[in-house]
């Protein structure tokens, strides 16, 4: 596991150094609530629901640290998972208003309840895209991530489409759909950039 996370980071550093930098910000504090419908072992369409937060930070221009977690409760099993994440990304800029990144982070999760019990390692990578109107008003994104677990026979890749709106200058409120082998979501929250020595006058 460490060794695929060191070659991709070492790329991924390579490839964003020259470019230009982003007008949108990675330091931010997110939260949102979910509803999803999963395929389990238990049922073929098991709905769920839950929240998740998240806490991302530039460290460098192109260079941000993050951690998350997500806990979904099912509707009608007794049963509840909780994913913990951490890692790094990088991002660059084509345009001003526009960002390419890219993330790479360790997980865990634990799966509890009467009904299903499990816990497993793993890692998860993400590719994405930001891009805002000339306002700034609006932000549109979408983004692949693929999550590997130690002891899952095969992985699982969400693709997800999102639209945020800007409430505040410091405030979006997010919006997003997310689609995978055997999940479906919608999502709402809110995220606050936090003030950096990266932000603009």
């Amino acid at each position: 596991m460490l060794r695929p996370f060191l070659a991709a980071s070492t790329v991924c550093l390579l490839a964003a150094t020259p470019a230009a930098y982003a007008d949108l910000s990675y330091s931010y504090l997110e939260g949102a609530v979910f509803d999803n419908s999963t395929d389990t072992s238990v049922s073929d369409d098991e709905d769920g629901k839950g929240f998740e937060g998240r806490f991302s930070y530039d460290l460098l221009r192109f260079l941000n640290v993050y951690a998350g977690t997500k806990y979904t409760e099912f509707d009608d099993v007794p049963g509840d998972l909780t994913l913990i994440e951490a890692g790094a990304g990088v991002h660059f800029s084509p345009k001003a208003l526009s960002s390419i990144y890219f993330t790479l982070g360790a997980l865990t999760i634990d799966a509890g309840g009467t009904t299903i019990s499990a816990d497993d390692d793993g890692y998860a990578y993400e590719v994405g895209y930001r891009e805002a109107n000339k306002s700034g008003k609006m932000e549109f994104t979408l983004s692949a991530e693929h999550i590997e677990f130690n002891d899952a026979d095969s992985g699982d890749t969400t693709v997800s489409m999102g639209l945020m709106f800007r409430a505040t200058k410091r405030m979006k409120v997010t919006t997003s759909v997310q689609f995978a082998g055997d999940e479906n979501a919608f999502k709402v929250g809110v995220r606050y950039y936090l003030p950096n020595r990266f932000d603009n006058p």
